[in-house]
This record gives structure tokens, sequence and C-alpha cells, in this order.
């Protein structure tokens, strides 16, 4: 079974217990595409409230009563880590860049002639020139998962092409009985109105996330002449077959 993240977004939560909050958002490993965590959202108004949930708790959506179960009490969901306490890479950056432009006013020349000490320079120092290869913990405050990225945050990226832009992100397919990450879906109604195209994760190459980017191993052209797909039952049983005889070793499957 296939699901739109769009779709379980907002599900209201089953604790063994009774209701507790609803789904806000789900945390993934970019290098796995597996879920890492659930964020639930508990409370109302001002007075609300976020838990981090290993997806070892939850049990398959109710689609038709939009509810996930988990195997927690309401009791155990409260008391469950706040997502500040493991962030995704983007609020890990954010924070570090926030303390490195504290500190980096003035500038402080570091000795070489014309170069002065600037939160870009001291972000290289920090990360790496990929942004992800080195976390400070002291910058951070956290244990820090280079890797960990929010379904929530990503939604709107912009994907581009080998040649050209293809669109923007637009949702994400899962497999809740594996709690993977099967489709990454872009909206390319900037150059094929209405089309929606499922790329697979394992042919993207680059998360960017100083300028909101995806990057992928596939060109637009590949993309303009796929057949279509109509739903997300249509797509689960004519992806495999789809990714051989039209992209080969790409892997992009429109829908």
């Amino acid at each position: 079974m296939f699901i739109l993240y769009k779709d379980i977004k907002n599900f209201e939560i089953e604790a063994s217990n009774g209701s507790k909050g609803r789904v806000r958002d789900f945390y993934f490993d970019d290098k796995t595409w597996e879920i890492r965590y659930l964020v639930v959202k508990s409370g109302f108004l001002f007075n609300t409230s976020e838990s981090l949930i290993t997806t070892a708790h939850l049990r398959t959506p109710d689609l038709k009563e939009n509810k996930l179960t988990l195997t927690l009490t309401k009791e155990q969901i409260e008391d469950a880590a706040n997502p500040e306490e493991d962030p995704p890479v983007s609020t890990q950056h954010e924070r570090a860049v926030a303390k490195l432009q504290a500190e980096a006013i003035p500038p402080v020349a570091i000795g070489l002639p014309g170069v002065a000490y600037t939160p870009a320079l001291a972000e290289r120092e920090l990360f790496g020139e990929d942004g992800e290869d080195r976390i400070d913990d002291d910058v951070t405050h956290t244990t820090s998962d280079p890797h960990l990225r929010s379904m929530d945050e990503i939604s709107g990226y912009s994907l581009a092409a080998r040649d050209d832009n293809i669109g923007a992100i637009s949702d994400f397919i899962l497999n809740p009985d594996t709690w993977q990450v099967r489709y990454v879906v872009a909206d390319t109604g900037n150059w094929l109105p209405g089309r929606q195209v499922a790329i697979k994760p394992e042919w993207i190459n680059e998360i960017r996330w100083d300028d909101q980017r995806i990057l992928v191993d596939v060109t637009k052209e590949t993309v303009e002449t796929a057949p279509e797909l109509s739903d997300l039952q249509e797509l689960e049983r004519s992806a495999a077959d789809l990714v051989v005889s039209h992209y080969g070793a790409y892997g992009a499957v429109p829908m």
C-alpha cells in the first residue's frame, strides 16, 4: 500500500488509551530514505507540544477513519523527546549560522590579506564544503544527525534535472508497511501543466538546505516523454516495469 504524505498529514493520533494529537511531520534519513520519526502535535491554540516517536511504534494508517494508531499510551507520547532534541539538518544549520553571524559582527581579520572571518567562511570551517560533513555539538546543542530531513520543510524545494529545472517538490509517496519513502513527487507545472512526476529517491544526488534545491540524475526530456500514471494504486502495480522500460537506470516514474 502506498500513501501520500499530504494525505496522512494531520491524521488523528490514536494512542492505546485514547486520542492524542495529530500527525505534524515525518523525519527521514536522506541516505536510506527510511522514515525515522513521526512528529506528533498535541494541544490547542497556544498550549501545544510536539513529540518525536520512532516508527517502531506506528501501526498501519486507517485511511477510512483518517487515524494513525500508535503502540503507546497518551502519557508515553507526552513524555517522548521533543523535536528540538534531534532536529533535522536545516534546523541544525540555521542554529549554527545564527551563532556564527552573531560572533562575526564586526568581521575579524584572520591573518590573510583581504580575508575576513565571515559567517560564510565560518560555516565552511564547521560543516565542510558540502554543508554537512562536520557538525559541532557546541554550536547546535544537540546530538546532530547530518542526514535527518523534515518532509514538511522539504515540501516546496525546487527540483533540478541534469539539464534544466523540473519544478518543485509537492509531496512524498510512502510505504506505511515499511515506513519507507518510495518516491518524491515533483509538480512540473512550470513547463508541463498538470503533470505530477514521481522520482525514485535512490537517484537524488543532493538535497541543498541553503538554496532549497534537490538535484536529480535524470534529464528533462526523459520526464517529458514518460507515460502517464493516474493514481497511487497504478503506480504501485506498474512502477517496477516502467522504471526498467522507460527510464532504465534513472529510476523516475510519472504519475
